[in-house]
């Protein structure tokens, strides 16, 4: 897989990780006694790097870069913090976690091809943590069902970029940040300044505003999402966007668990 660290990684078994972490959960409880619950974020975590390392424990890295790569294209994250250069834990300051932070924490993991990380909140007033795991290892995200039945091939555009994304998936898996995809995938069809275009919305003849869509051509736009439940409810919203603007077609790439489903959506 196509990702670069600075720090080697290992994976660490389920039990192991639950001793670590045991000891890193009383070390995060004690550091946020101590600052309370108003610190920035990167405060918290440089006092939890340190409460891990003055007390040996194992490799404590922060800030550890992730560099994914196909081609030309890179794109870094940076992990808050890696203990035993297998558990990667996510420190927020927030009211309280969502669905987002928990993606985050996954597409980390699963770009490490690791399986237990933890998320840890110090705004909330006793400090608030959640086990995030997966079991979904970089070879199980590379076995895809390519579903193209209802794809149209609108022209050379439309190939371009069903074959970079299919290059992608083939390179990297599935089951990884849309976001990741989608400006890869922008890259190579020519960069966001010729792909980006405002795009006027209409309703009973009035124009409501611009709003930016990625194009592929004149009037066929593109949307890669990651839509597991309520396809069919998501394709009909496609459907009312497009018919409030002036675009044809929207080519529809929807990655759906292991299932790769490519629709062409037209008025």
């Amino acid at each position: 897989m196509p990702v670069q660290t600075k720090v080697p990684i290992e994976h660490v078994s389920q039990t192991d990780f639950h001793l670590t972490n045991e000891k890193v959960m009383g070390l995060a409880f004690r550091v946020h006694s101590e600052l309370g619950r108003f610190c920035h974020e990167k405060i918290y975590q440089n006092a939890l790097h340190a409460a891990c390392l003055a007390n040996g424990m194992p490799t404590s890295t922060t800030e550890i870069e992730i560099l994914v790569s196909y081609k030309e294209y890179s794109k870094s994250y940076f992990v808050d913090l890696l203990v035993g250069n297998g558990i990667v834990y996510e420190t927020k300051t927030v009211d309280a976690f969502n669905e987002n932070h928990r993606k985050q924490l996954l597409h980390y993991l699963m770009l490490l091809d690791l399986f237990h990380g933890t998320l840890l909140n110090f705004r909330s007033q006793s400090l608030q943590h959640e086990f995030v795991s997966t079991n979904l290892t970089f070879e199980k995200r590379r076995r895809l069902t390519i579903k193209d039945s209802e794809w149209e091939n609108l022209g050379a555009s439309s190939q371009q970029l069903k074959g970079v994304m299919l290059a992608l998936l083939g390179d990297w898996g599935a089951f990884l940040d849309t976001t990741l995809y989608t400006d890869a995938v922008t890259h190579f069809l020519g960069g966001p300044e010729r792909i980006l275009t405002p795009v006027e919305v209409i309703s009973g003849g009035n124009v409501l505003g611009t709003q930016n869509v990625r194009m592929l051509s004149e009037g066929t736009a593109f949307k890669i999402t990651a839509t597991t439940k309520n396809i069919n409810y998501y394709k009909k919203d496609l459907l009312r966007f497009l018919s409030h603007t002036n675009l044809k077609s929207v080519q529809w790439i929807n990655l759906n668990h292991h299932n790769i489903e490519f629709r062409t959506l037209s008025k």
